[in-house]
């Protein structure tokens, strides 16, 4: 059975810093104001510890005032000493830099990492719900700010910047371009709707991206075949929703045995099989015949579907070639 917590004197050599401390950087000035409080008034408020061994202790919260303790010489320090486990320890780390005014968005994002690892394990709705926030989207795009790149992060930890500033800035993927309009906008003093304006005409004066106007190609060829979409998008396959090289394995391995025949999507080709398979890329641009005699392509040179020897017209990207069937092969 746990002991209830416990108000103790305990030497300052027989506590050991937590291993659940994200905080790495302490603001001087603060700390010496601390000190100095110290000095003059004692401690106000005793630091938690949990016990680790006979007489030694680990630290849970109150770090600064350990330091401050030991900056002034003291031998010991009032202390609350309180049984707790490895996930709890982490999460009380978490809550008392939480609850701190000073504590910065990096901060708060390295403690939200913290807790989705073990001896937590939370997930981002655990911690949302621990910490007041909206939803697990939130926590998402706090602990991605620890990606952004190093000047940023150190904007960010200085306040210069916030958290929807670099939300709007993450839009530019050049990260040598977000470094430098985010180093404007600390600089500047931009608020979050002057970085969405200045980041709108960077984005606009670059061009939409590859990926954007793949996106915005229309189909060449769209069907369903054995529980997949399947799309032909400029020089890709697009399978469900997976983008794949448009080659002739991947062509043949998703070729549609619909009535009349199979079909054989063939690269750039652009007429419109249908009920038969086109192999024009392969047999010098002829069209193969399905099962009516006929090519199924509609693109006769008399605009009909043709039977017999009719001069059929195949498209490959701009160039259209014609070449004469020579009758059922």
């Amino acid at each position: 059975m746990s002991q209830p917590p416990i108000l103790q004197l305990i030497p300052l050599t027989s506590i050991h810093p937590s291993p659940y401390q994200y905080r790495t950087q302490f603001d001087d000035a603060k700390q010496k104001e601390l000190i100095e409080s110290l000095r003059a008034t004692g401690l106000s408020t005793p630091i938690l510890v949990r016990p680790r061994s006979p007489n030694e202790y680990e630290l849970v919260s109150g770090e600064r005032r350990w330091r401050a303790a030991k900056e002034l010489g003291w031998e010991s320090i009032q202390a609350i000493c309180e049984e707790m486990t490895d996930a709890e320890a982490a999460a009380r780390a978490v809550t008392e830099n939480e609850v701190r005014a000073d504590t910065n968005v990096m901060e708060k994002a390295a403690g939200y990492k913290r807790l989705t690892q073990p001896p937590c394990s939370f997930n981002y709705e655990d911690i949302a719900r621990r910490y007041g926030l909206s939803s697990g989207t939130s926590v998402r795009r706090i602990i991605d700010l620890l990606d952004q790149p190093e000047a940023i992060r150190d904007d960010l930890s200085r306040d210069r910047i916030g958290e929807r500033h670099v939300r709007s800035l993450s839009r530019i993927k050049d990260l040598n371009a977000r470094v430098k309009l985010a180093k404007r906008a600390a600089e500047e003093g931009w608020t979050v709707k002057m970085t969405e304006d200045r980041v709108a005409k960077v984005l606009a004066k670059a061009g939409p991206g590859p990926g954007k106007s793949r996106a915005k190609d229309a189909p060449a060829h769209e069907y369903d075949y054995n529980g997949f979409h399947c799309k032909l998008v400029g020089d890709e396959v697009v399978l469900s929703g997976r983008n794949f090289k448009r080659m002739k394995e991947t062509l043949r391995q998703f070729s549609c045995g619909v009535p009349g025949g199979g079909r054989v999507l063939s690269p750039g080709c652009r007429c419109g099989v249908r009920g038969a398979a086109c192999d024009g890329w392969e047999a010098g641009w002829r069209h193969r015949r399905g099962s009516d005699g006929g090519c199924s392509t509609g693109r006769s040179d008399e605009g009909r579907r043709g039977g017999g020897p009719k001069a059929q017209r195949h498209f490959f990207g701009d160039r259209e070639q014609g070449q004469r069937s020579s009758g059922p092969r």
